[in-house]
């Protein structure tokens, strides 16, 4: 059953564009609770100099994630 959730999390992740486009991925951890990772591509970058994610990436995450789960 955990695999089945898992995938069906990224399932949810992967039908949505922008999320899909962020690179966000969704997995289950050992106590079964749902985890989604965002991991560091440069066009998340709002500030290039000082190399930090934009605001609008973050809330963007948190919102799906929130959808999501």
């Amino acid at each position: 059953m955990r695999t089945s959730h898992a995938q069906l999390l990224q399932t949810l992740v992967d039908s949505t564009p922008y999320a899909s486009y962020l690179g966000i991925v969704a997995d289950l951890n050992n106590k079964n609770e749902s985890i989604f990772r965002l991991a560091f591509q440069e066009h998340h970058l709002g500030n290039p100099m000082i190399r930090t994610f934009h605001g609008g990436i973050i809330a963007s995450f948190a919102e799906i994630a929130a959808a999501i789960d």
